[in-house]
């Protein structure tokens, strides 16, 4: 909390991010985690937008109205898909690396019988399903 009072010159202005922040932080968390679906992701994506938050002070009037609720839930959804797009964008570039790496199979020790023996095994619904598709191609 020091460090975002830091960034705010006017008393004033420290009051009523410190009451925006007190009485919006847990639901903003919420917000975030129903989105990113990480504790520590949501957290991140909360401080970014208690950080976007100080620079758009002006927009703010009450504390305890519905238009400030409304900012506030705008801002940590937009922070928090920005985050999650750039997270998804990461992932799928590492995981175009991985795509690139041929990967060589050699299944000619493989009995049918020991596949079909260990489809056996399987419990009744799993089982019909491989069936379906390799027996019967469906």
């Amino acid at each position: 909390m020091l460090i975002y009072m830091s960034m705010i010159d006017s008393d004033e202005d420290k009051d009523l991010f410190e009451g925006l922040y007190l009485k919006y932080r847990k639901h903003m968390k919420y917000i975030a985690l129903q989105i990113l679906g990480d504790e520590y992701l949501a957290e991140d994506a909360v401080h970014n937008a208690f950080l976007k938050i100080i620079t758009h002070l002006e927009k703010f009037h009450k504390i305890d109205c519905q238009e400030t609720k409304n900012l506030i839930v705008i801002f940590i959804r937009s922070t928090a898909i920005d985050l999650y797009r750039k997270r998804k964008r990461e992932f799928e570039h590492t995981d175009t690396l991985d795509q690139d790496i041929p990967v060589e199979a050699d299944f000619s020790a493989v009995n049918v019988a020991d596949i079909l023996s260990a489809i056996e095994t399987l419990p009744e619904i799993y089982r019909d399903v491989l069936l379906l598709k390799i027996e019967y191609e469906y």
